[in-house]
């Protein structure tokens, strides 16, 4: 497969320290060293591709994420947890009333207790991902080897570390489900938006670069993840569709919707 034909550019890209399985599961099973240690090297990694932006211009950005507790019980098994926890991390976390944020939050979330986690991060992953191949591609032996498949990693103390790689490998992994909305500029927040279902739901902006005007944006909401060897027909992903389009409806003023992937 050639450059930036394959998933890195049907992400969302979001950069968040904050983790998908949350800081206070991570210190439950391993500690509060461990814990500060993920929330270190996630830091590193986002400032690594802050630092590397002034050289590739990728839309990097900083911005404040937020995590909405699906459920109403998930008030206190997760978010009042997970604010503890990552705040002894060393993140920069608080609780807030989201009332005033988007005030059509009770048609899709039962409490407007959130997580604010400031200091995170979004890019546009094609244009980082060719910015980082032509800076290396300008550096002294080093050779970009597309349509090839890494299927092993090793660290070997004589020979050091390869990667090993086979033709027609299968890779399992999940397939995600993204609508883009044309909304106005500057109504909503320029934020990250995920929640605590199992299958989550997230939301963020992105710059529309086909507004004729500079007055829109993309609100790109994703979720719905499933296998990519399940049996899903065309109507399953119209019906997966549909109701992403519902939930997004009823919490932004959305306008037309503008891409489906």
């Amino acid at each position: 497969m050639a450059l930036r034909l394959g998933e890195t550019g049907r992400t969302t890209a979001h950069l968040q320290i904050e983790i998908d399985d949350f800081y206070y599961v991570i210190e439950q099973m391993y500690g509060e060293k461990v814990s500060k240690l993920v929330c270190d090297s996630n830091k590193a990694s986002v400032d690594f591709i802050e630092n590397l932006s002034k050289k590739i211009p990728c839309d990097f950005e900083r911005l404040d994420g937020y995590l909405i507790p699906g459920k109403e019980e998930h008030k206190t098994k997760v978010i009042d947890k997970e604010l503890v926890a990552a705040g002894k991390a060393g993140m920069d976390v608080e609780l807030i009333d989201s009332k005033d944020k988007l005030p059509h939050y009770p048609l899709v979330y039962p409490t407007p207790h959130w997580l604010k986690f400031k200091n995170q991060g979004m890019f546009h992953p094609l244009k980082y991902l060719c910015g980082m191949a032509q800076l290396m591609s300008e550096m002294p032996n080093v050779t970009i080897y597309t349509n090839t498949h890494v299927d092993d990693i090793v660290d070997d103390e004589k020979k050091g570390t390869y990667a090993g790689t086979r033709n027609h490998h299968r890779i399992n992994c999940k397939k995600m489900v993204l609508v883009a909305f044309e909304v106005e500029k500057g109504v909503i927040e320029r934020a990250l938006y995920w929640d605590t279902h199992d299958i989550y739901n997230y939301h963020r902006l992105a710059v529309d670069d086909k507004s004729p005007n500079g007055k829109t944006e993309l609100l790109i909401v994703g979720g719905k993840d499933h296998l990519t060897g399940d049996q899903m027909h065309k109507e399953d992903y119209e019906k997966l569709y549909a109701e992403l389009e519902t939930m997004a409806r009823k919490m932004f003023p959305c306008g037309p919707v503008r891409y489906r992937w």
